[in-house]
């Protein structure tokens, strides 16, 4: 999973903690941390929100995806899901610039 944020983000720097790897731009751009029963993906709400209907599948919260460890991580998903706040990121850079 965190070789498909390396792949997207386009100047974030990867960086990993104890129990997470974040992908950073100037804005988070999505954490992910394994737990015991699941991997946690952390898009923040809006990324949650814009893609609400492919995430039908897993357990969602307000800025958070579970996927069960069980099966394969949706990757082509993450990929767009990343790609989504990579843009808003920039955008969101963009606008305090000007």
């Amino acid at each position: 999973m965190r070789g498909v944020h390396s792949q997207i983000r386009t100047r974030g720097q990867g960086e990993l903690e104890v129990g997470n790897a974040g992908v950073f731009q100037p804005e988070n751009t999505g954490d992910v941390r394994r737990v015991q029963n699941h991997i946690g993906f952390y898009p923040t709400a809006a990324a949650i929100k814009a893609f609400a209907k492919e995430l039908l599948k897993f357990r969602t919260a307000k800025g958070s995806i579970q996927f069960p460890l069980e099966k394969p991580l949706p990757l082509a998903l993450i990929r767009k899901i990343t790609a989504f706040r990579v843009r808003a990121s920039l955008e969101q850079d963009r606008k305090w610039r000007t």
